[in-house]
């Protein structure tokens, strides 16, 4: 489930990136050249923003685990250091 919509949301998101960036190389249209640099590492660096305090770390966890954080709405900050028994019942 959560692959299909990782997938879809990359292709929503693919259709407008490819016609901006044509746009802003074309020279009968923003004609940027090396200037659309600054719009994708102004992009990237949102992301990269939203991404270190909005996605929680993983690692070692198990699906039950991941499962039970959510449920609980544990702050992506603290998922690291949580302790969870995966005996619980959710």
């Amino acid at each position: 489930m959560t692959t299909g919509v990782g997938r879809a949301s990359y292709y929503i998101v693919e259709i407008p990136c490819i016609f901006l960036a044509s746009y802003m190389l074309n020279p009968d249209g923003a004609n940027l050249g090396g200037k659309c640099g600054y719009v994708w590492g102004a992009t990237g660096l949102c992301c990269l923003i939203v991404a270190y305090f909005q996605l929680p770390e993983m690692k070692n966890r198990s699906y039950r685990e991941i499962d039970i954080m959510f449920r609980r709405k544990i702050s992506a900050r603290k998922w690291k250091k949580t302790e969870i028994d995966v005996n619980d019942d959710e």
